[in-house]
């Protein structure tokens, strides 16, 4: 099996709403293949808001890919103050150390109604015997995990926190556009708390700035719901030329032979 026509995470959805007869010939994927996967998961298991799915400092037996919903990973430094370490949304996977049988390094927790395929460790080891590309695809969500912490490595060392905030709505818009949705429509399901706690900044800030972007007609939010009206500024003001490079580097892990 190769995932270059359908990634791990959208088989996963699919192998719910159609024939494995369908697929196969949709995708050219042998049946008993996609079957075996088919056996490994579980799920979409439903979750309400707040429903710890990782809890720091434990091992886990089990990865998950979420089908719906947004999930925070997050911590407590010395001070007791909570930091959030990454979100999650749509067809993300949660729990990766699981694969190398390691601590989780945050608790991830639903910030809303959701659900989740749930796919356990010693299921997929199995697996692999019988779906070739099966063991590729799990390195690259490895891969690409470590990605996605660099990034956010990278976001802390903006010193403006305009750019910060920017830059993060740069990049939901391209989650969207990535899904073939409407890259300037996106609905923020975390909280301001949440996003303050993500990018380092205090929730005040955050709301100033939303504001500010909002007087500047750079965005509008409405409820939770963000629409870009001008791109541009929201890419001039992130100001980080090599965002472009880094998804392009994510989207070589995800399609390297």
């Amino acid at each position: 099996m190769h995932f270059t026509h359908l990634n791990l995470a959208g088989l996963l959805s699919a192998l719910c709403a159609y024939e494995l007869q369908w697929l196969s010939a949709r995708y050219g994927f042998p049946e008993s293949e996609l079957k075996r996967i088919r056996d490994v998961v579980h799920g979409p298991v439903p979750v309400k808001r707040g429903d710890v799915i990782c809890r720091q400092g434990e091992v886990g037996e089990a990865i998950y890919a979420v089908a719906s919903g947004s999930f925070k990973a997050s911590a407590a430094d010395a001070n007791g103050r909570e930091l959030v370490g990454d979100l999650y949304f749509e067809e993300d996977f949660l729990g990766l150390e699981s694969l190398g049988r390691r601590p989780f390094q945050f608790t991830i927790e639903a910030l809303e109604p959701g659900s989740v395929f749930r796919l356990a460790v010693a299921d997929l080891t199995a697996a692999q015997v019988d779906v070739p590309g099966l063991e590729r695809e799990l390195l690259a969500l490895v891969s690409r995990e470590v990605w996605r912490r660099s990034e956010h490595r990278l976001l802390l060392g903006e010193r403006d926190a305009a750019s910060r905030l920017a830059a993060f709505l740069e990049y939901l818009s391209r989650r969207e556009r990535d899904r073939g949705r409407d890259p300037a429509t996106f609905r923020l399901q975390m909280r301001r708390q949440d996003i303050a706690a993500f990018l380092g900044l205090a929730t005040e800030t955050v709301s100033r700035l939303f504001k500010r972007f909002a007087r500047r007609e750079v965005l509008e939010v409405k409820s939770r719901r963000v629409r870009l009206r001008d791109p541009g500024s929201i890419a001039r003001l992130a100001g980080r030329k090599y965002l472009p490079v880094l998804l392009a580097a994510l989207a070589a892990l995800e399609l390297a032979p």
